[in-house]
């Protein structure tokens, strides 16, 4: 397709929107068979708002100044596009962003007919005459820039029941009273012009499972979309995505819960939603989740009610993971979830975990030992004076729930006494750093650690090496069971432990079943102390020089401060399931 061809339906759909009910409502020109469907309305006032919002320009000043963002404005492809731009700008007589507030001012729907292979976008304009000129003079200028390059002309304009329409390579565009409507697929196209004249009886907006989606919509929504997957899974059956098998033990432990959703429900939407800094995320499908299929209780629990921990925090914490898995009864139903080559390695791990719990089944009395409410935990470090590491890395911590403390507590202690024999043993022979054992308590709280040995004539203010990022730890508080890389982010999580039930979904019927959380601060904090490590890599591996190197790295950091704090989070009622993310901006200096 040519690009002065695309140029409007690129304005068209580089939209975001504050959606809102319109009187009139656009699904209604498409056909009931539209599989995809996106409904952005004021995108006018949103284009104006962004403008003005210094995120927005705190945005644009960081992304300009990444290597490859600099080095595409200074291509000759861009430099010929704001050329093109400017030859524009000058028929319409205002700028690009004003042209797309005026086509786009009154909402922008897209739509997408598998049964024909063609999508429609139809944008409600500020005024028909302003359209009407708008468009023509794409047209115009695209005939012009052919004709200097001798080529055809690559629009023909003709009627269409008293419309002026115009089709180019692959592309075909119509107004009609205050609409534009763009199109990859001529008689898609023609069919929805039809509509715009004469209403449409079988329409999207006419269909019952159209209509039930609609109701989960916000009226202050950015942007509202709807997928159609029955449509796709029918047509697709033998596709990963909608065969409800992952292909291995962790593809089950992310996905399970969502192949079981994609593997039922009639159909998804998405929406985007805006709240000052915070811009929010969601997926939302029918589910029954009373009815999940018994392998598939490991991830939602007995009737679908099981549900995560409250994620713990930590001083320093860069990211938190909460879920319930039950990996004792995922482990035991391996047989109607995995194929033969993934059961064979499961076999294989069960006999060689047994024999370090003295034969007792890992899958079915170790596993089952534990709650399926599990937490991951990583935390920026803080280093004891003559033990900083050259390179600095994350502490991270795996917390697991003990049903019988008393009778299992015992059993794990133990097992990672052992295991720290073992690496020093190990180790050894390598010449690597000796670990020596400590064993501390407090009220309510036991820890089992270990530290690398360092002599007194070894300690210096030099960094030192990368076993000064470790101190294999084991804690127990209450319940809880601590695995961490350090003893410090062990004992952190020890006092900040907690088991209540996160307040807003105990006392609905939601049900958390998966949660992220992610702090961007104490991340740029760690890649900045980092740093110059990162510089000498890039240099090695792009083969920078060092002021090239320097300008990749402080860039990707000067993004990587835009955002705030993140949140993904998987949740269920007892006829949904949703998946939200959160994003919270910085807020701009």
């Amino acid at each position: 397709m040519d690009r002065k061809s695309l140029l409007l339906l690129g304005m068209v759909l580089c939209l975001t929107a504050r959606s809102v009910w319109a009187e009139e409502d656009l699904s209604s020109y498409y056909p009931a068979q539209t599989a995809i469907y996106v409904e952005l309305s004021e995108p006018g006032e949103l284009a104006d708002d962004l403008r003005s919002r210094p995120e927005a320009k705190a945005i644009a000043k960081k992304l300009k100044v990444v290597p490859a963002v600099a080095q595409a404005l200074e291509s000759q492809k861009y430099r010929e596009f704001q050329t093109g731009m400017t030859i524009l700008e000058l028929g319409w007589g205002k700028p690009w962003y004003d042209v797309i507030s005026s086509v786009a001012h009154n909402g922008v729907s897209f739509g997408f007919d598998p049964q024909v292979g063609g999508f429609v976008v139809i944008a409600r304009a500020h005024e028909d005459a302003d359209l009407h000129r708008i468009v023509r003079t794409v047209v115009v200028t695209a005939a012009a820039d052919a004709a200097r390059k001798k080529k055809p002309n690559p629009f023909k304009e003709s009627e269409y029941r008293g419309m002026t329409v115009f089709e180019g390579p692959g592309i075909g565009i119509g107004v009609h009273d205050g609409k534009l409507v763009v199109t990859n697929n001529l008689e898609m196209g023609r069919s929805v012009l039809d509509a715009l004249l004469d209403g449409r009886a079988d329409s999207l907006r006419e269909q019952s499972r159209f209509q039930q989606a609609l109701e989960s919509r916000h009226a202050d929504g950015l942007a509202w979309s709807y997928f159609d997957v029955e449509y796709f899974r029918s047509k697709h059956p033998d596709e990963d995505l909608y065969k409800n098998r992952a292909q291995d033990p962790g593809g089950e432990l992310i996905l399970g819960g969502i192949l079981s959703a994609l593997f039922q429900t009639p159909y998804a939407t998405g929406e985007v939603l805006r709240d000052g800094r915070r811009i929010t995320l969601g997926f939302d499908a029918p589910f029954e989740r009373a009815g999940i299929e018994e392998e598939r209780e490991h991830f939602f629990g007995p009737d679908g009610a099981g549900e995560a921990a409250v994620p713990v925090n930590v001083p320093r914490q860069m990211l938190g993971l909460s879920v319930y898995r039950d990996l004792s009864q995922m482990w035991l139903r391996s047989g109607d979830l995995f194929d033969e080559k993934s059961n064979n390695e499961l076999n294989k791990a069960e006999t060689g975990l047994s024999t370090l719990f003295s034969g007792r089944s890992f899958s079915e009395e170790v596993l089952g030992s534990l709650s399926p409410r599990i937490q991951l935990v990583v935390a920026r470090q803080e280093y004891a004076e003559g033990h900083t590491p050259a390179l600095k890395l994350p502490a991270f911590a795996l917390i697991a729930e003990m049903k019988d403390p008393k009778k299992t507590k015992r059993d794990f202690r133990r097992n990672f006494v052992n295991a720290i024999g073992f690496f020093n043993i190990a180790g050894a022979t390598k010449g690597a750093p000796q670990l020596e054992l400590d064993f501390s308590g407090a009220e309510g709280m036991e820890l089992v650690s270990a530290s690398p040995i360092v002599e007194v004539d070894e300690q210096t203010d030099e960094p030192g090496g990368i076993h000064y990022n470790f101190s294999p730890s084991m804690a127990f508080a209450d319940s809880w069971m601590i695995i961490a890389s350090t003893s410090q982010l062990a004992q952190d999580i020890a006092t900040a432990h907690t088991q209540e039930v996160a307040e807003g979904t105990s006392r609905t019927q939601e049900r958390t079943n998966t949660v992220i959380e992610l702090s961007l601060d104490p991340v740029i904090q760690i890649l900045q102390e980092n740093r110059d490590h990162l510089i000498s890599q890039n240099m090695l591996k792009e083969g920078h020089t060092r002021e090239e190197a320097e300008a990749d790295i402080d860039s990707m950091l000067g993004v990587g401060q835009l955002v705030e704090h993140g949140e993904l989070k998987l949740s269920t009622t007892p006829e949904t399931i949703r998946l939200q993310l959160v994003i919270d901006l910085h807020r701009p200096e």
